[in-house]
């Protein structure tokens, strides 16, 4: 489905050899680790999620235009989680309970984005507050460049934490 697989398994093979002392080290202080990264990816998937399912969109006549994701992928501007529930927990977690957590995310992603009406995927749209308003036809590539994003900030932290 639209790349969300493959950035899975890359996400996976990201951290396949790390230990769960490794993923739950933050490199810095005011940072997070790989394992806080890998609950926010699954966070925001089940909020994607939950948006296609019961959100609030702006409907139109004319389909809505496509918007460019590149400016996800770009880790040199920082953005701020903008909704507090979307921000990982502080605890200790195993690789193995997050993977759990991802695979349940994701099943819940492509069933509420299999039940919208193809009509719907390009004449409503929702807000996404980095990017603005989208058609509901970018939101799995949302979920795909999002965790892509992420992909960056682990190798990151995973250089800080070796």
């Amino acid at each position: 489905m639209l790349g969300l697989d493959e950035v899975r398994n890359e996400l996976l093979n990201e951290i396949d050899l790390i230990s769960d002392e490794d993923a739950n080290r933050k490199p810095f202080e005011d940072g997070w680790s790989i394992a806080q990264v890998i609950e926010h990816i699954h966070l925001v998937e089940r909020a994607i999620a939950s948006q296609l399912k019961h959100g609030l969109f702006e409907e139109s006549e004319t389909p809505f235009p496509t918007k460019p994701l590149d400016p996800l992928l770009d880790r040199t501007k920082k953005v701020k989680v903008f909704l507090s529930h979307l921000e990982p927990k502080e605890e200790f977690q195993t690789l193995d309970s997050l993977k759990k957590k991802l695979g349940k995310s994701r099943e819940q992603l492509r069933e509420a984005y299999e039940q919208l009406d193809p009509h719907a995927l390009t004449h409503k749209a929702a807000v996404y507050p980095p990017l603005g308003l989208l058609p509901l036809s970018q939101w799995i590539e949302v979920a795909a460049a999002h965790e892509k994003r992420h992909i960056k900030q682990i190798r990151e932290i995973k250089k800080n934490i070796v």
